[in-house]
């Protein structure tokens, strides 16, 4: 299990020259991959018994999803080789989502995930905030985040960790627990904040709405959430909030480039509906859909619609399904009404993280970030058939009066 663990330890370093950087023909996060899924297999047959992934709607959609991304990659002159193509980042991204449901199977795992994620983003920021402060001298607009690849995808990453956090540092009955996830958000927002990026921001705006309205603790994580970012956003020179409501030339130029790369996705899309231009060739492409005498190449800042060009309309479908299936089974294990108390303030947590991400990825490319599929499948181990049954034994209840069945069928329908 601590090769699992120390595999999302440092998922979010990218651009780690120890992680990011080659052993041969693989890269670090390569190697704690295999050795995870290694570990995965083994774990299985010791339990004797596959995970029931087939059960899950999740699951369901990823398997044609990636059967999908593999056709086009094959058939449409995407590149399937080693490396750091968008096929491979597929394939790992397939692969780490099935062994975090196949690892995962039992509520203390779960917690000490979820736990490890909230302090991989706080290591993680550690490293932003030292850049910015290295770097911010010299350039008043500076942006951090090369960590992570940059500013928006640490920004879009850390609102995996933001939402548990939040809850954990509120409601948690375990002090250390409090002050860990308490001292965590003290370094990822001020992080996230410096990142500036607006559609993250946005992300976190309207799920904090989305947070507030589905807990009772809403003024408990609305003056944590008060404190913790809009100060940063008011005072600094270069924050997201600034950056929204005024906005300088460069600020211009993205949305500029954001605009055009929508509307030649959608041309992409509108010429190629079932198959799209091939895995990863948006920006190759783009010149040819864009708008006439208008020489820019760029990635499409929308995954849904770089989805959708590049493999065609069904798998961006099945991508966005996966996302529903997982609002739906956390909502309904929210509402279960003897689900264990844990169990329903991480539904809320990570269907406030999904919704950041959702609104985020309309702003940026972030189907090809390992980030995004470990939120994904972070959410559906919760809802998985074993951590169900789990979550629907109230540990302040008798043995002799286990959850009704009728509990069991709430969750699942």
């Amino acid at each position: 299990m601590i090769l699992y663990f120390w595999l999302i330890w440092v998922l979010p370093m990218t651009q780690h020259p120890i992680w990011g950087g080659r052993v041969g023909p693989l890269t670090g996060f390569e190697c704690l991959g295999l050795a995870s899924l290694a570990y995965a297999t083994f774990h299985i047959l010791r339990n004797k018994q596959a995970p029931a992934f087939l059960e899950m709607p999740q699951v369901c959609a990823l398997f044609p999803f990636y059967f999908l991304a593999t056709l086009s990659a094959l058939g449409s002159g995407g590149s399937i080789s080693p490396g750091n193509s968008p096929f491979v980042a597929y394939t790992s991204s397939f692969l780490l989502f099935l062994i975090t449901l196949a690892v995962i199977d039992s509520m203390p795992r779960f917690r000490r995930i979820v736990l490890v994620t909230i302090g991989s983003y706080a290591f993680v920021s550690l490293y932003v905030l030292r850049e910015w402060q290295r770097e911010h001298a010299r350039w008043s607009s500076f942006r951090p985040g090369w960590i992570a690849g940059d500013s928006n995808y640490f920004s879009c990453a850390a609102l995996i960790a933001i939402f548990p956090a939040l809850y954990l540092a509120t409601s948690s009955r375990v002090l250390w627990q409090r002050l860990f996830c308490a001292a965590c958000l003290l370094t990822i927002c001020p992080a996230f904040t410096l990142c500036a990026s607006r559609g993250a921001f946005v992300g976190l705006a309207v799920a904090s709405i989305y947070s507030i309205w589905h807990t009772r603790r809403r003024l408990r994580i609305l003056f944590l959430l008060a404190v913790l970012v809009v100060p940063a956003s008011l005072l600094l020179p270069n924050s997201p909030l600034r950056r929204l409501l005024n906005p300088e030339v460069a600020e211009q130029v993205s949305e500029d480039a954001h605009l055009e790369a929508w509307r030649a996705g959608l041309r992409m899309i509108g010429a190629h509906p079932l198959t799209g231009v091939g895995v990863g060739r948006f920006k190759e492409e783009m010149p040819a859909y864009a708008a006439p005498g208008l020489d820019v190449d760029t990635i499409g800042h929308n995954m849904f619609i770089e989805i959708a060009a590049e493999m065609g309309i069904l798998p961006a479908l099945l991508f966005f399904s996966i996302f529903v299936f997982n609002f739906r089974g956390l909502a309904k294990l929210r509402k279960a009404p003897h689900a264990s108390r844990f169990a329903k303030q991480m539904a809320a947590a990570l269907s406030a993280s999904l919704v950041a991400l959702l609104i985020s990825g309309l702003f940026i490319s972030a189907e090809y970030q390992k980030t995004t599929w470990f939120a994904l499948a972070l959410a559906a181990s919760l809802c998985s058939p074993v951590l169900l049954r789990a979550a629907l034994h109230d540990p302040l209840r008798s043995r002799a009066h286990p959850p009704r069945s009728i509990d069991l069928a709430v969750a699942r329908n």
